[in-house]
């Protein structure tokens, strides 16, 4: 999905009020529904979020993430991971090997940072494939908060 294009600004009160089944007004296309981040050919969240955390070298503090998806047809599915320490978005790689779906996160098909890869408004994106405006970024994190499945990674040591 093209996140960002045709977007408005940041609403409080229409996120505040969005129910499940609603998405937000800056959703734009809208999926037709939320899906379990396990779906297809993401698997258990833990495993990916682990390499994460190690491929960032962020694997000695604690962390903490949201994991939601979103359907737009029988066969398109985006998985959405917030990484709140970070203020990021990673559109999570599916993959039907389970030792590559784990490293997805890794190698992320979009990994937008709040203030870095946001704008205000839909017109500063300017055909841009990465950049997304600030009020789509924060409507995928305050859904992820409302649907998704959150996640506390502990601090650990990384094995090897």
């Amino acid at each position: 999905m093209n996140p960002g294009v045709g977007l408005g600004l940041l609403s409080p009160v229409l996120l505040a009020a969005c129910v499940d089944g609603s998405f937000p007004i800056e959703f734009d296309p809208k999926p037709t529904r939320r899906v379990d981040p396990s779906v297809r050919y993401y698997g258990p969240a833990e495993p990916a979020l682990k390499k994460l955390l190690v491929s960032k070298r962020k694997d000695d503090a604690t962390n903490h993430f949201c994991v939601v998806g979103y359907e737009y047809s029988a066969t398109e599915t985006d998985v959405w991971v917030h990484w709140v320490e970070e203020q990021r978005l990673l559109l999570w790689r599916d993959n039907s090997d389970p030792e590559l779906r784990e490293k997805g996160l890794v190698s992320a098909k979009s990994n937008l940072k709040l203030d870095k890869d946001t704008v205000q408004t839909p017109d500063e994106i300017n055909g841009s494939s990465y950049l997304v405006t600030r009020a789509w970024w924060k409507a995928v994190a305050v859904d992820c908060s409302q649907h998704g499945r959150r996640y506390t990674v502990e601090p650990f040591k990384a094995d090897g």
